[in-house]
């Protein structure tokens, strides 16, 4: 009997270990699998902070390509869900190094900690966030960002400066 319940539970370790590594048991996995480059699955798959989050993909796009910190190589940005707290952010994954970082969802950058406010994000483009009352630069940045908007409001934009992310209040 005990060698049967020791089989039992190897059939089901193994089983459960299967289904974890294919991503069967993971509520992401199809938005992982079949929507995210091959490069970005296995950087989301091994990485200890993402276990913490689910991808969201309320927006269209629900994930940006792009080079945020100016190496030549392509950055994966996602919106994502803190699984205990609810709290929503970004999380980016900086490619060649295979980086993980995450603001919002807990962490404050900028319109709070909570980026749940936002309904619709761009990529930024433009060399330099202007304060748009008096029309004067307010900061230069030399890679696109992330602006996150709420209809006619404020925005945050999230740019790399050298050394870190930045989240940076853009007036509208």
């Amino acid at each position: 009997k005990k060698q049967g319940m020791k089989l039992y539970t190897a059939l089901f370790i193994i089983f459960q270990t299967a289904f974890t590594f294919t991503g069967y048991c993971q509520p992401d996995s199809l938005l992982i699998n079949e929507r995210t480059p091959s490069w970005a699955k296995n950087v989301l798959v091994k990485s200890e902070l993402f276990g913490n989050y689910t991808i969201l993909d309320d927006l269209n796009p629900f994930y940006f390509e792009v080079d945020l910190n100016g190496d030549d190589l392509t950055d994966i940005v996602l919106r994502v869900k803190h699984k205990l707290t609810g709290d929503v952010g970004i999380f980016v994954i900086n490619g060649g190094k295979n980086l993980c970082f995450v603001m919002g969802a807990g962490k404050p950058i900028g319109m709070g900690s909570n980026i749940d406010w936002c309904n619709k994000w761009f990529i930024f483009r433009d060399k330099a966030i202007y304060n748009f009352d008096s029309k004067k630069v307010k900061t230069v940045i030399r890679t696109p960002g992330i602006e996150l908007r709420k209809t006619d409001s404020k925005s945050v934009i999230i740019y790399w400066d050298r050394r870190k992310y930045i989240a940076k209040i853009k007036s509208t």
